[in-house]
């Protein structure tokens, strides 16, 4: 994690370390807050990071005790325990015997847990947004090498609802028709791991950003520049056209100007 000597903290919400780090000759004074990220969900990260260390269903502390391990407000502390609860990374048990205890989990799951608890801003946006783009060439590539007719007749037919949707002045139908058109792009890959991030980057994207989905141009004339970049994105697929495909992509990024979206 980097931290930023920038942000200044209050009395007694100082970052909270690992168990050992708090046990240790370490000062939390050492450490700083990064300012895209809440210091609940940094407590969080090492509560994750000291469950890890242990074994799954092994007890970490009560409440009281972490609370007094952290040197963070109570109303910090629960915030964290939420998150780190939601990523899967501890349990919490009531009454005699209870406490907050690690969880057993695998890699993939705390990564879609992490995901999962992330907030929404306008950095984890743009984020998004260079994550899907960065992906791109890759499920691209992947399309190009094993599309189907079956998918080219899907894409065709998302084209003709983005057609329909630009005749009849829906904006925001067609930017949803784009998304769509990508993910069904993206589904061709023969790899799940890439199928799952980027449709699940898409969906993210589609839920809370399909305002800032450029189209490059203002009115039909925009609207026409993207239609005629899908249709040309369909042919290059259908002819298995690597070159062609990504000539498409290069072309989209040049019509959105200096925004962060690609293809």
């Amino acid at each position: 994690m980097v931290w930023n000597s920038a942000v200044e903290l209050d009395p007694g919400d100082e970052p909270a370390l690992s168990r050992r780090a708090w046990l240790s000759h370490r000062k939390a004074s050492q450490y700083q807050v990064s300012p895209e990220t809440s210091l609940a969900e940094q407590v969080a990260a090492q509560i994750e990071a000291m469950a890890r260390e242990e074994e799954p269903g092994a007890r970490l502390g009560s409440k009281d005790e972490l609370r007094e391990l952290v040197g963070v407000s109570v109303g910090t502390l629960n915030e964290a325990l939420r998150i780190a609860q939601a990523r899967g990374a501890v349990t919490l048990r009531r009454g005699p015997g209870g406490g907050i205890f690690s969880a057993h989990t695998t890699s993939l799951m705390r990564l879609g847990a992490q995901i999962v608890g992330m907030e929404t801003s306008t950095h984890t946006l743009r984020d998004a947004l260079r994550m899907r783009n960065a992906l791109d060439p890759l499920a691209l590539s992947d399309a190009v090498e094993h599309v189907s007719r079956f998918d080219i007749d899907d894409l065709r037919g998302i084209l003709e609802g983005m057609q329909r949707a630009a005749e009849s002045g829906d904006v925001d139908g067609f930017i949803r028709g784009h998304w769509n058109f990508q993910s069904r792009v993206t589904s061709i890959s023969p790899n799940a791991l890439l199928r799952t991030v980027f449709v699940g980057l898409i969906e993210f994207l589609d839920e809370h950003a399909v305002a800032v989905m450029p189209l490059g141009r203002d009115g039909q004339e925009g609207l026409r520049l993207q239609l005629d970049l899908h249709e040309r994105m369909i042919a290059a697929l259908e002819a298995r056209d690597r070159e062609a495909a990504f000539g498409v992509m290069r072309d989209y990024v040049a019509s959105q100007g200096e925004t962060l979206h690609g293809w």
